[in-house]
């Protein structure tokens, strides 16, 4: 049977948001609940990926191998300093002659994400005081990055929502659901970011990568509502389909590129009998089916194609 070992952390969370509510919908946000994946990670992401290690002489090159990760492969949707590292160890392998650019130096990186702390700008900064001083220096570019990342995020345009969201939501609300957002983002961006798009009314919470990973945070929302079976999570990405599983918790997948459809069915089908039933195990396995198919393991999303091709994927 599971059990979850309630900290000291897990406590604070309960007592500080009030009494617990019997089902609990948990929804990511990048690229799920609002269309914001494809204009950061190309507007913002990307570009000071090649700004900050100074990587303008393979500019395509890193935009091609940053744009599969990040939106086109089974990593969709990771925390960005983990999906940052991956396209570390893959630029090597494609680039024979980097024009007298050195690629970047990840081991620093890689080290601080193997350590198991929450990932965010804060942790990068404790993590920098605790080093040598030739990580720190790699590390501080890391922080630079981040930082200007969260700088452009804040001038794009705010993100619409995709058009069946607001519904969705509000029927979840009336099905006697809390909302939850749960997301790799920072929780400031989320917030303004759903504010903006006109649904933060409906949503109880926000977490954001400040809180941990998203298996700790739907772990703790499990405490809350009492059951693993009483929280859905909603997500667009790979990485919400096993955080979803580590807290055994149902999981509804936003299709990449399907996702107006993805949000009508979750509100016209699954919502239409959760809480307390779930849709037929077949059509479940169907939907999920769809979902695996839009997005390839890496290694393979990152074999295949033009590196040409970038700007067409």
């Amino acid at each position: 049977m599971w059990r979850v070992l309630v900290s000291a952390r897990d406590l604070a969370f309960l007592s500080g948001m009030g009494n617990g509510e019997n089902s609990i919908l948990a929804v990511d946000s990048d690229g799920c609940a609002l269309d914001a994946m494809e204009i950061k990670h190309r507007r913002c992401f990307t570009p000071a990926i090649i700004r900050t290690w100074g990587l303008e002489s393979i500019a395509d090159t890193v935009e091609w191998g940053s744009l599969r990760i990040n939106l086109h492969s089974d990593w969709r949707g990771v925390n960005r300093f983990v999906a940052l590292a991956r396209l570390f160890r893959w630029l090597p392998t494609v680039v024979e002659d980097p024009k007298g650019v050195p690629l970047p130096r990840f081991a620093a990186l890689d080290a601080w994400i193997a350590q198991g702390s929450a990932l965010s700008e804060e942790s990068s900064i404790a993590r920098i005081a605790e080093v040598n001083e030739e990580d720190a220096f790699e590390l501080k570019q890391v922080l630079a990055w981040t930082r200007e990342v969260n700088r452009s995020v804040a001038e794009l345009p705010p993100p619409p929502a995709f058009a069946a969201v607001a519904c969705t939501l509000a029927k979840a609300v009336d099905r006697g659901l809390s909302v939850f957002v749960v997301s790799s983002a920072t929780r400031e961006a989320i917030r303004r970011e759903w504010s903006e798009a006109g649904i933060a009314d409906a949503v109880v919470a926000f977490f954001g990568q400040e809180d941990g990973s998203k298996t700790e945070i739907l772990r703790r929302l499990v405490l809350r509502s009492g059951h693993a079976s009483r929280l859905l999570m909603v997500g667009d990405a790979p990485g919400d389909l096993v955080a979803a599983r580590a807290a055994r918790t149902h999981f509804f997948p936003i299709i990449p590129g399907s996702e107006n459809d993805s949000w009508t069915a979750l509100r016209d089908t699954v919502l239409a009998v959760y809480p307390p039933a779930f849709p037929p195990a077949e059509w479940v396995d169907a939907r999920q089916a769809r979902f695996r198919r839009a997005l390839p393991d890496v290694e393979a999303a990152l074999a295949g194609g033009e590196l040409s091709a970038a700007h067409a994927s």
